[in-house]
């Protein structure tokens, strides 16, 4: 469970529920999971940051076509073998990444392939076009990296392996969201104001998420928070009709069976949250 697109706190408050109240968090949970993985499914690619490395099998000696969007690079390195060894890394100014404007996009997109740069003279720049796994790419992959910084800090340092934490200004965390601490992304389980309302300092993780390594971390270390602009809204959206369906008349919320706003259960998603997410959607491959 994890990398969810809203915090349990957004769906409470739009489904105006108290804060503090605590009976429906298994269902809100389950809710806000089903949704966030049913979108990864539409979209065919999940919208988090995640490192780890991918495998490629180029059509093209110049040009290399992606499956999957590519936030950052760590490394480009090509097989001749099929895949046995690795022996190639690029130098990155070897190729371009493209589109070539997309950091400059707001909020910035993703690179979707990778092209040998015009007069290289670097070795090693080709793909082994038609090698199955001739390529391999190690970096991060998702579609956002947007992050915004918390209020909180850490108020005690951190040991690698330790679930809870100590926290100034815990209170400015909610459950469900992706938190990055130095390199280290952890998913928040629970924060004070989020189950009796009282207000200490202690918030619960689930720690070295998505491809980043537990680390230790010292006192006063930032926190920056991950948003996902426009799914957010979506996620909402379809958050919303989903937990209300379950006390819904013949399994139906918004409207009639039949009107323009109405979902059944398991109906899949709602029109309305398919068209904010149409953008999103993987770019035909040439």
């Amino acid at each position: 469970m994890g990398n969810w697109y809203i915090d349990r706190n957004r769906l409470k408050a739009a489904l105006n529920q108290d804060a503090s109240s605590t009976g429906d968090h298994g269902m809100l949970d389950d809710t806000l999971e089903s949704v966030s993985r049913l979108i990864d499914d539409y979209l065919g690619f999940h919208l988090y940051p995640s490192s780890g490395t991918r495998y490629f099998t180029p059509r093209d000696s110049r040009h290399l076509e992606l499956d999957y969007p590519l936030l950052a690079v760590d490394a480009i390195q090509t097989s001749s073998d099929g895949g046995t060894t690795y022996g190639s890394t690029m130098v990155s100014g070897a190729y371009y990444l493209e589109p070539a404007n997309a950091t400059e996009e707001s909020p910035r997109q993703p690179w979707w392939s990778v092209g040998i740069r015009p007069n290289t003279t670097a070795s090693g720049a080709a793909f082994p076009a038609g090698t199955m796994r001739g390529a391999r790419i190690q970096g991060t992959w998702g579609y956002f990296d947007e992050r915004s910084t918390a209020t909180a800090t850490l108020a005690t340092a951190l040991n690698a392996t330790s679930l809870t934490a100590e926290i100034n200004g815990a209170t400015a965390l909610r459950p469900g969201q992706t938190i990055l601490m130095g390199g280290e992304r952890m998913f928040v389980v629970q924060t004070p104001a989020s189950a009796t309302g009282s207000h200490s300092s202690q918030i619960t993780v689930e720690r070295a998420r998505n491809g980043s390594a537990g680390a230790t971390h010292s006192c006063a270390t930032a926190i920056e928070i991950y948003n996902y602009p426009v799914v957010e809204r979506a996620v909402l959206y379809q958050a919303q009709l989903d937990f209300r369906v379950k006390d819904a008349p013949l399994g139906v919320a918004g409207g009639e069976p039949f009107g323009a706003q109405s979902v059944r259960a398991a109906g899949g998603l709602h029109p309305f949250t398919l068209r904010m997410l149409a953008g999103f959607r993987m770019p035909v491959v040439r």
